[in-house]
This record gives C-alpha cells, structure tokens and sequence, in this order.
C-alpha cells in the first residue's frame, strides 16, 4: 500500500527511486513448540492458547475485514469475563474453547514446522507451493464470498484465480526459486495492477530485498546502513553506544545486552545455509551465535566496520549480511533513507528515537532520516466499489445487519468502532452478576431484560430462605451457647464429686483396710458394709463405716446436679437436631431449589453471553483500525478491479514525517539501499499526498 506514493513522487520528485523490499533477512516464521509435525509447511491460527507464542514474518494473510487481532485471556479478564470459569463449564475440552474463543479472526499464518530459526529468503518456493496456493485461495476466496451480488463476486473470483495462475506458472517456470523470488516478482505487477487493468509499472520502483540491502563485505561497509554498527566497534563510542541500546530496550521484552554472553552487540550476522545469529566479539575471536556457533580468529583487535567487514569476508566469503536487532535495524535504515511506514506499523520506533536520544546526551551526534507516516482512509473511501457487502457475524452484530452498501460502511464505520470501544469500557465496570445482566440487557440479547427479572424473583426467593435460615442459625448459635455452658457445669460437677472423693471418702476406705477389714460394700439405700472385720476392732471398724455411710449421703447431691445438667444437654442436643432437620427441610423445598439452580445458571450464561458481546465488541473496534491502518492491497483488487477505490484512497490518504532524531539529516554518503525515498528532505506534516510539497536535495 505504499504504492500511495507512487503518484505524488511522480509528480513533486520526478526521478527519485522507491525501493520496495523483502525482508529476506527476517526469520520466516516462529510455530509453537507443540505444533504437530516436523519439517512441515503449515497454515496455523493465532489464539492465545495452544498458538499464543505463533509468529509469522512473510507468510501472512487476512480476508477482507480480517487480522492478526487476538482476543486474549487478559482481554477478557479486563473486560469482567471470567473465561477459565466459563471453559470449565463447557461442553467443549478447555482447550478446544479457548482456543476458539481467543482466535484472531480472518487470518492465517504459513509457518514452517521443521524449525523456528529458517530464515524467509531460506524458504523454497517448490516446498511451500501447496500450502501457499491454498492460503491464498483462502483468503481470495472468503474476501471474494464478502460481496453480496453474484456478478460482483463472479468477478472477484476470477482475478484471484489470475493471480493464483501467476503464482502457478512462476513456481513452473522456476524451481529453484525461494519464496520471497516469488514475491519480488510480484510486487511490480501488484503495485501496477492497483491503478486498473494494464496500468504501467510505476517510474523509479525498485525491487529487492534485505540480503542485498545489508550485504556485509570490504566493498560494502563504507555504507550509510553500517555506520551505527561503527559506534559500536569504535573504542571512544563502544561503550556510549551499548548503554544507550540498553537504556531504550529497558522494560521491555527485548534483551539488553548484558543477558547475552560476553562481546555481544544489537546485530546479528546472516551466513548463507547457517542462519542467523547475534554478533560477539571478544579478544581474539568473533562468535556467531547459530545453531551450531561459528568461530573467526582475528589477528587484532576490532575497532571499526571494516575490521569486522576484513574478518568476516576472511573467514565466511563475501555473502554474508549483517542486520541490527529491533531498533538498531530501524536506525540503519533511517540512516540513509526515508523509511515508509503505515500509521500503527513497528513498535520499535519511539524505542529507536529514545537511543538517538541517550546518542545525543553522550555527546555522540547521529543523526537519521524521520519516519514517512502514511494514513490510510481504506474504510472511509471504500464505497466507490458500489457493492453491497456481506458481514462477518461481529460486525453484523455491531452495524445491525447481516448486509450493507459500503457506501454505508464508509459513513458509519468510525461510528460503530468507537460505539465497540465504548461497550468494552462498559465492560469493565461489569463487577457482579446484576451489573452483567444490565450489561447484556443493553448490548446483549433483548431477552436478558426478561432473564434479568427472572434472575431477582429467584434471588428474592433466596433472601427470603436465607432469613429464615439466619433466624435458625441464632437460635443453633444460642443452642450450642447453652450446650458449651451445660457441658462445662457438668465437667465442673464431675470434677468436684472426684475432688471430694479423694478428700472425704478415700481415706476412710483406706482406714477400713489397714484396720484389717475386708468385702467393703456400700449400696443406695443401704449402710456401709463388711464381711469380714478382725477380732477387737469392731469398735473401730463399726465408727468408720458409720462415717462412710454419713458421707455417702452427703455426695448424692454431686450426683443429683450432674444428672439434672445431662438431661437438659440431651434435651438441648434434641432441640440441635431438630432445627439442623428444619434447616435441611428448607434447603430442600423445591422453590429453594429450583430458585439456587436458576441464579447459577443464569450467572453462568451471563458470562457466556458477555464473552460473545465483548469479543464481537473487540473484533469491531480493534478489527476496523487495524484493516483501516493496514489493509492488504489484493482486498482492492478483487473488490474493485477498475482501481477506482484505490484512486481514490490515494487521492485521500495522508502523511506526516516522525522524527527519530535531534539532528537534521544529511545527504545521504552512497547509493541508498532501502524502501525510501532517498534522498527527499522534507514532506509537509500532515498534508494530502495529492498537494505534498516535496524539496529534492542537490545530490
């Protein structure tokens, strides 16, 4: 799509060449390390479950109205939906659910199985031919399905079998291709192709690709893309140049460089048939780190580009490509060149211009071209095409019909983005079971009104239960009050009959004994006996068995009170039981029942209810920007092959320039290698491409 350019350079730049490039360098893709197969081509979803860790550089695509926009587990949860909660209680296994529910919709990734380090310009275009055409016809083919009249997708379909045909006979007519051959063979037609049937390749383009662009050798390394590699090398920079990389990745989930092995640098170099891998230079050696590592023995120390570029092309040859990581890599473009890039493309960017910064605070003056910023109006200018379009089910849903005039889309798409946006903040306030049924009684299904209602018969139905069951609980609480009390008096009286036992009777019965007496008995109602009492000590024996008899008599009142406080336990106890069987008798009456089973059913079908609503809402609002940031530019062609809608989104799209440096760029010192405008120093902020002022330097 930035082709947008093609017309305004024509005519403000006559002469200054645009490069298009693929990143041949890029690693191709990067499959999960569950993914079934090995040494396979595959087309794969992205979820955030059994594919969250998916990534695809050069083998994506996306029907119309479709992206890599994934609807996360965090997502959910921000918005009020419980989803392990909601999975659990599915039909579905958990997995299986997730991943349905957490899918990207409308695209798909080619990813290779067999490895997660082969680089794209590595991909045989004869081995992921089948895989590749049945993407395509994929996409073409459900892109084609969006447009309501038959004539409109009749026509549709059979551009996507030419370029499919294309595809077909460049595989034919060369087997040994890679893939990205493939695609630098067809983006001169594409671009072409945007402006109507047998439009003419633009002026100045240029096709390439990464390999090329960064080819690293003696012959090479005096380019602008390699001097921020020099700052790294250099003694008096080195260490400046590390900790301004460091300091701009900090928080973020690219290393610093301090968590590689020692002598590692924010570039990796690209050796033919071996990968890609970080550079490290320690006294004596340079390492690649590879799959299998890869040592070069240098004779002295490196301290600029070309004692790297004198070692490397020693040791590997001549073809090798050097790369930066991440944010050094945006900074060896923009060192040459004008960087086009659309409105949301590369999260690196402020991160590139935070090292430029700490750069200038060191003293170090870097300075680099700004970034070209182009706006796309895709949706809002999509109603030249005239066709009636078919919604997905998350957008019909959100426009309110199953078809629309993209006319209508055009007017009414931004409306209905920010009316998604607003039911997701909605959302998040959505705290308890009550909050949620309003939530989906004005968003979700009309009949959550009537579901809501039947939702509070049945919690009244509940409160009134819960009062009765919180007035037997009192009076359980007062029950075993009572019961700990009785028990503890009982306790009392048991130890106090034995306490009195050992102070009053036992030293009589032991009395009785030494005296010589024997068969000591003492039964209710009767006297203290003995049967056998020694000759002249019946005096004795008989006072003492008087005492034993006065005593006895004494303790029947320990007994006495500890039975009065055992019966009123059991008693106590009974009324215990009985109010546990009211309780249960409660518990059990249908009403109660049937009123529990409905607040639980109902709470969990307001979630699955709220996930559908927040998940459609997602898909809208995040769906729309992104296809509106970065629509695919055969979207156009199969919709509109007159190129009608992209006349017209090119006469309507704008740009504006991100600086990613404090110091104004110089003209460039050699050839630029790069998708750029080259040697253009300044593009009015903001203006239409069709007016854009463009100033062309001297050289």
């Amino acid at each position: 799509m930035k082709a947008v350019l093609f017309d305004a350079l024509r005519r403000f730049a006559p002469g200054v060449p645009f490069r298009l490039s693929v990143m041949d360098t890029d690693y191709f893709a990067k499959a999960p390390l569950e993914t079934e197969g090995h040494g396979q081509y595959d087309l794969l979803p992205h979820n955030d479950t059994t594919t969250r860790d998916l990534w695809v550089a050069t083998g994506e695509v996306s029907r119309l109205f479709g992206g890599e926009t994934v609807p996360s587990r965090e997502m959910f949860h921000r918005h009020g939906v419980h989803v392990e909660r909601i999975a659990a209680a599915s039909d579905e296994p958990r997995a299986r659910f997730l991943d349905r529910v957490t899918e990207a919709w409308g695209w798909t990734g080619l990813v290779f199985t067999g490895s997660r380090r082969t680089l794209a310009g590595e991909i045989p275009l004869s081995g992921v031919r089948a895989k590749l055409i049945e993407q395509l016809r994929w996409g073409f083919g459900e892109t084609a399905e969006s447009l309501e009249n038959a004539e409109g997708r009749a026509r549709a379909h059979a551009v996507a079998e030419t370029w499919i045909a294309e595809v077909e006979a460049y595989a034919d007519t060369h087997p040994d291709a890679s893939l990205t051959d493939l695609y630098r063979h067809l983006l001169p037609r594409l671009t072409a192709e945007l402006n109507g049937p047998g439009a003419p390749v633009a002026e100045n383009l240029e096709v390439g690709g990464s390999l090329e662009m960064f080819r690293f050798n003696r012959m090479t390394a005096s380019g602008p893309q390699f001097e921020l590699l020099d700052l790294f090398l250099r003694p008096d920079t080195r260490d400046a140049a590390l900790d301004a990389y460091n300091d701009a990745v900090r928080g973020s989930n690219i290393y610093t460089m301090d968590r590689f092995a020692p002598g590692a640098i924010p570039f990796d170099l690209v050796v033919p048939g071996r990968g890609r891998g970080t550079l490290r230079i320690i006294p004596e050696r340079i390492i690649i780190e590879l799959e299998e590592r890869i040592y070069l023995r240098i004779a002295r120390p490196i301290e600029s580009v070309h004692d790297l570029a004198d070692a490397v092309q020693d040791g590997l040859g001549c073809r090798t490509s050097l790369v930066g990581k991440a944010l050094t890599l945006i900074a060896m473009l923009a060192r040459s060149a004008l960087v086009t890039l659309n409105e949301t493309g590369s999260n690196y960017v402020w991160r590139t211009r935070n090292m430029m910064d700490r750069l200038c605070e060191r003293g170090i003056s870097f300075s680099l071209y700004p970034i070209v910023r182009l706006l796309l109006p895709t949706w809002d200018t999509m109603g030249v095409t005239g066709h009636t379009l078919r919604l997905p089910d998350h957008l019909a849903q959100a426009f309110g019909t199953p078809t629309i005039p993209a006319q209508d889309f055009s007017e009414r798409w931004k409306h209905v983005r920010n009316d998604a946006r607003a039911i997701l903040e909605e959302a998040t306030h959505t705290d308890s079971p009550r909050a949620t049924m309003e939530f989906l009684a004005r968003h979700g299904s009309p009949e959550w009104r009537d579901r809501h209602a039947d939702y509070e018969a049945a919690q009244n139905t509940l409160l009134d239960l819960r009062g009765r069951l919180d007035d037997l609980m009192r009076r359980s609480a007062v029950l075993r009050d009572e019961l700990r009390r009785l028990k503890a008096d009982s306790e009392a009286v048991a130890r106090s009959q034995g306490d009195d036992y050992r102070c009053s009777v036992r030293p009589l019965r032991e009395a009785l004994w030494n005296l010589g007496a024997r068969g000591l008995r003492e039964t209710d109602g009767e006297s203290a006996q003995v049967d056998f009492v020694p000759k002249g000590r019946e005096t004795e024996v008989a006072d003492l068995l008087l005492r034993l008899d006065t005593e006895r008599r004494r303790r029947q009142s320990f007994v006495d009170e500890w039975q009065a406080l055992r019966s009123r336990i059991a008693a106590r106890q009974t009324d215990l039981r009985d109010l546990s069987r009211e309780r249960a008798g409660l518990l059990r009456e249908s009403r109660v029942t049937e009123a529990r089973e409905q607040v639980a059913r109902l709470q969990l079908e307001s979630q699955a209810a709220q996930l559908e609503v927040v998940r459609n809402a997602w898909l809208t609002a995040e769906g729309l920007e992104h296809g509106d940031h970065r629509p695919a530019a055969w979207w156009l062609l199969l919709l509109d092959p007159s190129g009608a809608w992209f006349r017209e989104l090119r006469s309507r799209a704008r740009a504006y320039l991100e600086p990613l440096s404090c110091c104004y760029p110089p003209a460039p010192a050699a050839p630029l290698q790069v998708d750029a405008l080259p040697s253009v120093n300044g593009l009015r902020s903001g203006c239409d491409c069709d007016e854009a002022a463009m100033e062309v330097a001297p050289s």
